[in-house]
């Protein structure tokens, strides 16, 4: 660049990674999720944590590769040991999902189960899921 033009400003990509965590820094570039991180994570306090802004879930990172899963001496539903491969990395949370947490996807994504679909026989007079607003 010549003197004259403006200094280059750093991609969110490089102004990401001089701001991670010395734990981020250490991992090995395979065991790490690419940068930037996805809109509304954040690294998280501790090591290999990730904090989901939107629901104030805790994520840790999975990365791509592949691993034996099942079992020889189980029941039929655990056979046969087989290789599952996860072609990209993605984060998983670490903790079961709150009754709140699922509840608030259900308003925002407009989905629900038969779980929250009231029978007829099961709950006389009511109308609609306790979830879900009546219509």
């Amino acid at each position: 660049p010549s003197a004259s033009s403006p200094p280059l400003e750093p991609t969110p990509r490089l102004r990401e990674a001089a701001t991670s965590p010395r734990w981020y820094r250490a991992l090995a570039e395979e065991e790490r999720p690419p940068l930037p991180l996805p809109t509304g994570v954040t690294f998280g306090a501790k090591a290999q944590e990730y904090l989901n802004h939107r629901d104030d879930s805790v994520l840790v990172w999975i990365s791509a590769g592949s691993f034996a899963m099942g079992t020889e001496a189980g029941s039929y539903r655990e056979k046969p040991v087989h290789v599952v491969t996860f072609a990209e990395g993605f984060f998983l949370g670490k903790h079961e999902v709150t009754w709140i947490q699922y509840e608030a996807f259900c308003f925002a994504s407009e989905r629900w189960t038969t779980a929250e679909t009231p029978r007829a026989s099961a709950l006389p007079g009511l109308t609609h899921s306790p979830l879900r607003p009546a219509c």
